[in-house]
């Protein structure tokens, strides 16, 4: 998608003047970024800009990244408008992003959405709370280092069916300290079938499937488990080889099932999680805390993990967890993980952890810990630190200490300074440091 600089500068002052909008806002960053992986300091100017009318039911996202000294490392990320043509249907059309069996990616193209009217008489029809058909096309682009996925076309179609369970219980879940909203106290069973048919380096075909069943009352076991609450996650992908279904193979399956184990306790914390997970991992920069996972890893992975979560306190939770793997690169091995999270006063949070995993020629030790905090009420702080002992056939032991932290600052209820950086350090590998300053503006106008 070509587009012109100048006019690019010139789009926000255009949208926010120009246009008698129900409401406009979004943020404006202009910072640095110096990247070990890169030769330059670059240069960055971010924006976001979202207009939402109510009354022509119209929502559009502008959102870009100009990048110097490499103008062409410049970007569009979003440039989409949504229309709400009546209450069941939605058409998204421009540059926009989608999350899927195929991950995180921007598409350049049409998506439609339809919710199917589910009143009935039935008894079984009335559980059924939702029906939606969504169809989209395009061609798939790469943005930046986030959105991956590039190809020629991809052409798509998803149906999903939600049906309510009974609901028993009428308490509320506090929210997780170890996973941000980790349970929904939904009772339902959901089932999504999707076609896909794209072109990436060659032209494929997948079925994706997903099921979800979430009950008070529980499914499976319950002699041992008593009536308790249960969630089940199950997800995969049916991939051909060379267009042909004769050759066909699973791209990726993740099954999450979760028992918890006292139906007394209102915050349904305390629970056992079984979890197999077989995937590839992108080829992305992984984040910070991705860098000590012992999972974490270029090729093909099945994971098996048995993990017990509970807490010591109303602010302490800790998660033990074991787990067999088995990847392309590296052999099959057992790993072992702790983890502690601490709630503190005035919102203080600590975590740390520990992982370890064997595999047939490679050993891997990590310790982690960060901390996160408010020092007063218009900064944030976090720290994290982390230690890795590595043991691998290709450079032998290699000891590597990391550290990250990041700093915000609110100058005034729209202007705000952001920080980050992060340093680590090997004794057998190439050092690696990122950092960003960005100076970040929030806008909010509404106009009748």
């Amino acid at each position: 998608m070509n587009f012109s600089i100048q006019k690019l500068l010139l789009l926000p002052l255009v949208l926010s003047g120009g246009v008698c909008a129900h409401q406009l806002y979004g943020s404006v960053e202009i910072g640095v970024k110096s990247d070990s992986q890169e030769k330059d300091l670059l240069l960055r100017h971010l924006g976001f800009i979202n207009y939402q009318n109510s009354n022509t039911k119209t929502d559009a996202v502008f959102d870009y990244i100009i990048q110097q000294p490499h103008l062409s490392d410049s970007s569009i990320s979003q440039l989409y408008v949504e229309q709400t043509l009546n209450n069941n249907n939605h058409i998204t059309f421009g540059r926009f992003n989608r999350f899927d069996n195929l991950g995180y990616y921007t598409l350049d193209g049409l998506q439609y959405q339809h919710k199917l009217n589910t009143s009935s008489d039935s008894d079984w029809q009335k559980n059924i709370s939702n029906i939606s058909i969504n169809s989209y096309a395009g061609k798939p682009v790469r943005t930046d280092d986030i959105h991956m996925l590039s190809g020629d076309y991809i052409v798509g179609l998803n149906t999903q069916v939600r049906w309510l369970l009974p609901t028993h219980n009428s308490h509320q879940s506090n929210t997780s300290l170890y996973e941000p909203k980790l349970t929904s106290l939904a009772n339902d069973i959901s089932a999504t079938v999707g076609y896909q048919a794209l072109k990436i380096a060659q032209a494929s075909q997948r079925l994706n499937l997903s099921l979800s069943a979430k009950s008070d009352e529980g499914f499976l076991a319950t002699d041992i488990f008593g009536q308790s609450r249960q969630e089940f996650n199950l997800s995969s992908s049916l991939a051909t080889l060379d267009n042909s279904w004769d050759k066909s193979e699973f791209e990726d399956l993740t099954l999450d099932a979760r028992f918890y184990l006292n139906k007394t306790n209102n915050n349904h914390q305390q629970f056992l999680q079984i979890r197999h997970h077989y995937y590839n991992p992108e080829l992305s920069r992984p984040t910070f805390k991705q860098r000590f996972y012992s999972t974490y890893a270029i090729g093909k992975i099945a994971l098996t993990e048995l993990a017990y979560h509970d807490q010591l306190s109303r602010n302490t939770r800790y998660r033990i967890a074991t787990r067999l793997s088995n990847k392309q690169r590296g052999g099959k091995g057992y790993g072992l993980q702790g983890q502690l999270t601490h709630l503190l006063n005035n919102n203080w949070q600590l975590e740390s952890s520990i992982d370890y995993l064997s595999l047939e020629n490679i050993k891997l030790s990590s310790m982690y810990a960060d901390i996160s905090l408010s020092p007063d009420a218009y900064s944030q702080l976090s720290i994290q630190a982390a230690l890795q002992f590595e043991d691998k056939p290709l450079y032998g032991k290699n000891k590597m200490f990391g550290l990250q932290s990041s700093y915000r600052y609110m100058f005034n209820a729209n202007l705000f300074l952001s920080f980050s950086l992060e340093l680590l350090n090997n004794t057998n590998k190439p050092d690696d440091h990122l950092g960003r300053l960005y100076l970040v503006y929030y806008f909010d106008k509404e106009q009748n």
